[in-house]
């Protein structure tokens, strides 16, 4: 659950029929720490600094690992990528690769913060570039 103000990153799932799991793992420890799973064609907001863990111990850190359909594509999201881009999206390319697509939050995108999107909206307007993040 993300709280009141708070800044959200949205993740979008646009594979066919397919749902895609996000398994968050903190090295180096065994197991998934958590989970996040995104319906085909859905979308989930997730606070954009809730994979960030201060332990003050350099040595763990936060990895995003992606699964579809309960099988590892071998994709990965760092928890950077989550305060970088304010959308994240998979899907696949023209080659049936899964492909992470992110777009990068501008410092106007107040909907992004929890509790002020009903005023400013959610909808990325305007021509947005689209960075690969994991091809």
């Amino acid at each position: 659950m993300v709280g009141f103000g708070h800044r959200l990153t949205i993740v979008v799932n646009q594979l066919d029929g397919e749902e895609a799991e996000l398994r968050i793992n903190i090295f180096p420890l065994d197991g998934f720490q958590k989970t996040i799973r995104v319906e085909s064609g859905a979308h989930v907001e997730v606070g954009a600094t809730d994979f960030i863990f201060d332990d003050n111990n350099p040595h763990r850190y936060a990895t995003v690992k992606l699964f579809v359909a309960g099988s590892d594509t071998e994709k990965f999201l760092m928890p950077r990528d989550f305060l970088t881009y304010g959308k994240i999206i998979i899907t696949r390319n023209q080659d049936g690769n899964i492909r992470i697509v992110g777009i990068k939050a501008r410092f106007s995108d107040f909907g992004r913060i929890k509790g002020l999107g009903f005023l400013f909206g959610r909808e990325y307007k305007g021509e947005r570039t689209e960075h690969t993040i994991s091809a």
